[in-house]
C-alpha cells in the first residue's frame, strides 16, 4: 500500500467548440444526469458534425471517409479514457482484487464502442489523419476541424477561453450503460527505503 501528500484530482469530461454547436444549432452536453447524453445520441452528433470535403455526413450516400476535412469527436486510446468506457458500460478498468478487468464481455463492448468511432462511423480521427494534419486535439478543436476532444481536467491549462480562439464549453461524457468517469489522484511520497530521507521530505 503506498501513502503519500495528495496535489489533485483529475478526470475526463468534453471540450468542445460552442461556435460549431451554435452553427448547428445542437445543444451541447452538461454535467447535471438531464444533460448528459446517451450512447445513441452521441454518435449521432458526432455524425452531424463530421463532414467530408464535399459536404457529406456518415450515412449519406457518396460520403467519402478518406477525404473527410471535420469531425465529430476525438476519444483517446489510453488507459484512463479506455478505462472509463470500460467503466461506462458496466465493467470495469480494475477489479476488487487490484487486476485489470477489461476481459469482461461489458468492457469490452465498451472499448468496442470507441475504436468503432474512429473504423466504423469514421466521426473520429485515425492517427494518420492528426500525422498528416500536423495539428493536436487542440489546434483541431480551436480551427474548427473537431467539434468535441475527450481530455482530463489538466488541459484547463492550455484549452481555456484565454488561449484558444474560439468560445469553448465543457460537457459530461455520454452514457453507455450507466454515466461515469475514472478519476486519478496525483500524491506525492517518499520511499521507506530512500538513502535521502530528510531531503526526500523536504521535496514532498
Amino acid at each position: 500500500r503506498w501513502y503519500g501528500i495528495g496535489s489533485t484530482w483529475v478526470a475526463h469530461h468534453f471540450y468542445y467548440n460552442a461556435e460549431l454547436f451554435e452553427a448547428e444549432g445542437i445543444t451541447p452536453p452538461g454535467f447535471q444526469d438531464d444533460e448528459i447524453w446517451e450512447w445513441e445520441e452521441f454518435l449521432e452528433v458526432c455524425k452531424a458534425f463530421t463532414k467530408d470535403s464535399n459536404g457529406r455526413h456518415p450515412g449519406d450516400a457518396g460520403f467519402d471517409s478518406e477525404d473527410i476535412v471535420q469531425w465529430g469527436v476525438d476519444w483517446p486510446f489510453w488507459w484512463m479514457p479506455l478505462g472509463l468506457a470500460a467503466h461506462a458500460n458496466g465493467g470495469e478498468f480494475l477489479t476488487e482484487e487490484g487486476l485489470i478487468g477489461l476481459d469482461s464481455p461489458e468492457a469490452i463492448e465498451g472499448l468496442q464502442r470507441i475504436t468503432d468511432l474512429v473504423h466504423e462511423h469514421h466521426v473520429a480521427p485515425r492517427g494518420a489523419a492528426l500525422a498528416s494534419l500536423g495539428m493536436n486535439n487542440v489546434q483541431m478543436v480551436d480551427t474548427g476541424r473537431l467539434a468535441m476532444a475527450v481530455d482530463g481536467s489538466w488541459a484547463l491549462s492550455w484549452m481555456n477561453p484565454s488561449l484558444m480562439s474560439v468560445a469553448m464549453g465543457t460537457g459530461a461524457l455520454p452514457k453507455m450503460q450507466r454515466p461515469a468517469s475514472i478519476m486519478q489522484a496525483h500524491f506525492h511520497s517518499v520511499l521507506a527505503g530512500t538513502e535521502n530521507p530528510e531531503e526526500a521530505w523536504r521535496w514532498v
